[in-house]
């Protein structure tokens, strides 16, 4: 980042920066206005400080009190059909000691998941529609198949067409 800096100046690098966090606010917005089954209950509770925050990364989880099927390991492999990489985490880890699972939040099991979108400066707002198009598709595929999806050998279910441009 201090090659960058040095390099565009302190008003291209915030140039830059602004435009991330800008799209890091757009796909978070758009998250924020998926719902659930239900069309009223927030499809994903979002676990970031928002623009509060200095880093242009939104993080979030699907809400735990629509109790689907599926969880966000599933959603990034169905993200992944669209050509997009959202890393997906159990909220737990293995201790080196004892290795027993162990939680990294009080207040959530080791085994809840969450998922993380990094945007960098090349993922555009054009990109982050696409992106919120993919995540639209997923849960519809998602909820579409609910608990057999886990059956499905993950590399052979195919979300969308193939060789399309975004």
């Amino acid at each position: 980042q201090m090659y960058k800096f040095q390099r565009l100046g302190i008003e291209g690098y915030t140039s830059i920066m602004d435009n991330m966090m800008t799209v890091a606010k757009y796909i978070r917005d758009g998250l924020k206005e998926m719902k659930g089954q239900d069309e009223k209950t927030p499809l994903f509770t979002i676990l970031d400080d928002g623009d509060a925050q200095c880093l242009p990364v939104v993080t979030a989880m699907l809400n735990p009190s629509l109790q689907l099927p599926f969880d966000d390991i599933d959603l990034q492999y169905a993200l992944s059909q669209g050509h997009w990489y959202v890393s997906g985490y159990t909220m737990g880890f293995e201790d080196p000691l004892g290795k027993e699972k162990k939680p990294l939040f009080h207040d959530q099991p080791s085994s809840k998941t969450m998922f993380r979108i990094v945007v960098k400066s090349n993922l555009t707002i054009r990109l982050a529609e696409h992106l919120l198009e993919t995540f639209r598709k997923a849960r519809l595929f998602l909820l579409e198949h609910g608990e057999g999806y886990s059956k499905y050998p993950h590399k052979k279910v195919k979300l969308h067409r193939q060789n399309t441009a975004c």
